[in-house]
C-alpha cells in the first residue's frame, strides 16, 4: 500500500468539523426563522379573524377566510421543510375530492376577476357529478389543482375565454376522474411531452415545476394525470384517482 498523505487526513477533518460547525450555524439560523416566520403567520390569521368578527359582506368574509386558510397551508409548508430530514408522517385521511377542488378554486378567484378588470371575460364553468372520497394528504391535492387551474386561467389572460371544472366517477365507481379544460393559447405536442420535465415552461415568470409537483401528487396517491391539447384552442388536464369506501380501513 501507499503512503497515507497525514496533511490530506488533516485536511478532510478540518473540512469536516467547518461543515458540522456550518451545518449547526443553519439549523440555529433555520429554527430561529421558522419561529419567527410563525409567529408572523399567526398574527395575520389572528387579526384577519377579528375583521371576520365585525360586519362584512359575503364576499369579504370568502376573502378572508382565504386568508386564514392560505396562512394555515403556509404553516404547513414550514412545519413540513422543517421535518423534512425525518420524514413526512402526517396521516392520510378520506376527504370529499370536490371540497379540495373548491378550495382551490376559491384561492384563484381573484385572478378570474381580474379579467372583468381588463375587459376581458373568463368564464368558469362546474359540472360536479361526483361526491366521491378519496384517502390522502389534503393540502398536497389542494396544491396539486391549484397549480393546474393557475395554469389554465394564465393561458388565457391575452383574450380570455372558459374554465370548465367536471368531478364524475367513472363507470365501474372505482375511480373519480376530474377534467379540467381551458379555452386558452394550447401546447404544440414537442412542448406536451416536455411538460413534466423539470424546469421546462413556457411562462415569461414561470419555474417549470408546477405540472411535475401535480403530476408526482397524483401518482403518488395511486392515480394518473395526463395532458391534451391543441394549439389556439385549448387544454384538457385529465386526472383520475381511486375512490375512497369508508369500510375500507375498517
Amino acid at each position: 500500500m501507499g503512503n497515507i498523505n497525514n496533511n490530506n487526513i488533516n485536511d478532510r477533518e478540518t473540512n469536516d468539523v467547518i461543515s458540522i460547525e456550518n451545518y449547526n450555524m443553519i439549523t440555529e439560523v433555520s429554527e430561529e426563522t421558522f419561529h419567527d416566520l410563525k409567529n408572523l403567520l399567526a398574527t395575520i390569521s389572528g387579526l384577519t379573524q377579528l375583521t371576520m368578527l365585525k360586519n362584512q359582506s359575503e364576499e369579504i368574509m370568502t376573502y378572508l377566510s382565504s386568508i386564514i386558510e392560505a396562512t394555515s397551508d403556509f404553516t404547513r409548508v414550514l412545519n413540513n421543510y422543517y421535518d423534512c430530514t425525518i420524514g413526512d408522517h402526517k396521516q392520510k385521511e378520506a376527504y370529499v375530492l370536490y371540497e379540495i377542488i373548491d378550495n382551490a378554486i376559491v384561492l384563484v378567484k381573484h385572478k378570474i376577476r381580474s379579467f372583468d378588470m381588463i375587459k376581458k371575460s373568463l368564464c368558469l364553468n362546474l359540472d360536479i357529478q361526483s361526491l366521491s372520497k378519496v384517502f390522502g394528504y389534503k393540502y398536497k391535492l389542494k396544491q396539486c389543482f391549484l397549480n393546474i387551474l393557475i395554469n389554465a386561467i394564465d393561458s388565457m389572460e391575452e383574450r380570455g375565454g372558459t374554465l370548465t371544472v367536471m368531478v364524475y366517477n367513472n363507470s365501474s365507481d372505482t375511480y373519480v376522474n376530474v377534467d379540467i379544460i381551458d379555452t386558452g393559447s394550447g401546447i404544440s405536442e414537442e412542448n406536451i411531452e416536455r411538460l413534466f420535465k423539470e424546469r421546462f415552461t413556457t411562462k415569461c415568470n414561470g419555474t417549470g415545476l408546477g405540472l411535475k409537483i401535480a403530476k408526482n401528487v397524483v401518482e403518488n396517491h395511486g392515480g394518473s394525470l395526463k395532458i391534451t391539447s391543441k394549439v389556439n384552442q385549448g387544454t384538457k388536464v385529465h386526472i383520475s384517482l381511486p375512490i375512497y369506501n369508508d369500510c375500507e380501513l375498517e
